[in-house]
């Protein structure tokens, strides 16, 4: 368990101090005043899933199951932008995974899953 030690002077005021530790409380952290100091305690784990908790872009998953034969199939009556997008994914990403499959020679190869 980390500690914070902080001496409050005599300009601080009991409602900032109240704000302060409020906002602390809200990342878990345990508050105590005593004898003109403020006390800060909390655990470094719990601080690290509070501010870091589903932070970033989300990985993006297909729904969609198609080998390199059915995409071909679908190109012939879509556009690779429709296709692209029925799948869900990008466009430029969808033609990077088509090509890479026909450089590979398959039609029985997963193109998306």
């Amino acid at each position: 368990m980390e500690t914070i030690n902080i001496s409050l002077g005599e300009n601080n005021s009991e409602l900032e101090l109240e704000k302060l530790k409020g906002l602390l409380l809200k990342l878990n952290a345990e508050v105590e005043v005593s004898e003109g100091r403020l006390l800060i305690s909390y655990e470094k784990e719990d601080l690290n899933r509070v501010t870091t908790r589903h932070a970033g872009r989300k990985p993006v998953t297909s729904k969609t199951f198609c080998t390199l034969g059915d995409v071909e199939k679908m190109l012939l009556t879509m556009s690779g932008r429709e296709v692209a997008k029925e799948l869900g994914i990008s466009k430029s990403l969808f033609y990077a995974k088509l090509k890479a499959l026909r450089e590979a020679g398959s039609s029985s190869t997963t193109l998306f899953e």
